[in-house]
């Protein structure tokens, strides 16, 4: 199925949070780490925490700084994803998440 500019997507946002909420703990799961995701959208808290206690990775921190981007607690993102480059200058991502704290 090709999706033309005039056709309306046949995804929606609640779709894209529905697989990052399946994918993202298989994921950590896979890298020896875990952690307890929900939506934000619908008021519900996210719990990286444990993850990042269980196993401070670049991965984890940097997990850690997208969930507390998302909860506005900015200080600690900040943190994280300082952190994140500090280990690894090549972690892409962690420039644009950190670029968008700053």
């Amino acid at each position: 199925m090709s999706i033309r500019p005039h056709e309306p997507s046949p995804w929606t946002a609640a779709d894209a949070d529905e697989a990052a909420a399946r994918l993202l703990p298989a994921w950590l799961s896979a890298q020896g780490a875990w952690a307890t995701v929900k939506d934000t959208a619908t008021g519900r808290y996210l719990a990286a925490d444990a993850a990042l206690a269980l196993k401070a990775t670049t991965d984890t921190y940097y997990l850690h700084g997208l969930v507390r981007t998302a909860t506005r607690d900015y200080k600690t993102a900040e943190f994280d994803l300082d952190k994140v480059v500090e280990w690894n200058p090549m972690y892409e991502a962690a420039y644009v998440a950190q670029s968008e704290v700053q």
